[in-house]
């Protein structure tokens, strides 16, 4: 009977508490542009990329991490009022710099820099 409890026990455990690591990303705040937003979600490795003006112009995120080897563009072109969700896998525990611009025509507007952790 105490073997059968243990066993029983050592299931619950498992099931409940799970077996791997826990996660431990940091979503990003929201940054916005005269025409977009953008978002960091740490659990799903997602940009939540929204244009909100009528101004005829496609939106994006410009991002980096330690060892993206550079500045990263993802980019959405759905239209005023629409957003999208863009996946991007990046290790666990990992810093992610980004920001939300505008693709003008000349010089494209860009919120500062913000980050979360992956």
């Amino acid at each position: 009977m105490k073997k059968l409890l243990a066993v029983v026990t050592a299931v619950l455990m498992f099931t409940f508490l799970g077996s791997g690591t826990a996660f431990g990303g940091t979503n990003g705040p929201l940054v916005t542009t005269d025409g977009s937003t953008a978002r960091w979600f740490a659990d799903g490795d997602y940009f939540h990329i929204c244009d909100t003006d009528s101004d005829g112009d496609s939106v994006y995120v410009s991002f980096h991490y330690s060892g993206s080897g550079g500045e990263l563009r993802l980019n959405w072109t759905g239209g005023a009022g629409t957003c999208v969700n863009r996946t991007y896998n990046i290790a666990e525990g990992v810093r992610v710099y980004y920001k939300s611009c505008q693709d003008d025509a000349f010089t494209d507007t860009c919120s500062g820099y913000v980050s979360g952790v992956a």
